[in-house]
């Protein structure tokens, strides 16, 4: 593959992974919407939490923007970067993939231990998440400076 099809193929990756996200906050919007609707105060409050704070890692992840901006100026990123950024984009698809499958049993209906739980187990792959887009750009700087 040409290096301008990578970058091509990199964007495409990273605007996936940011839409993903996006339907998540959706997703968890309209969940907690239906819990304050029903009273469910408690519920609300915990995923109106996980809403704000995969709003705060959209905004970072699309500041962060796609691989390609480490390739300005003529400087590519090597192989071993390549692979490195590759492992981490699929590390985080991966997670989003899990934060989704724990979003669609949110119902707005579930007792505090049903939730308190989804709402643990949503926040520990936020968690993986946020230390993964981290890795990434530690990935871009260092093949940005070599």
């Amino acid at each position: 593959m040409t290096e301008q099809t990578d970058q091509h193929n990199s964007r495409d990756r990273w605007d996936r992974i940011c839409r993903t996200l996006e339907e998540l906050i959706e997703k968890s919007e309209h969940c907690a919407n239906e819990c304050r609707a029903k009273g469910f105060d408690k519920l609300f409050s915990e995923i109106s939490t996980i809403s704000v704070r995969m709003k705060r890692m959209l905004s970072e992840m699309k500041n962060a923007g796609p691989v390609d901006g480490a390739r300005q100026d003529g400087i590519a990123v090597t192989i071993k970067a390549d692979d490195a950024l590759e492992a981490v984009h699929q590390g985080i698809e991966e997670a989003l993939k899990q934060c989704k499958d724990i979003c669609a049993e949110f119902t707005g209906a579930e007792t505090n231990m049903n939730i308190t739980k989804r709402c643990s187990d949503m926040h520990e792959m936020l968690r993986k998440i946020e230390s993964l887009v981290q890795e990434r750009l530690k990935h871009l700087h260092v093949t940005s400076v070599y």
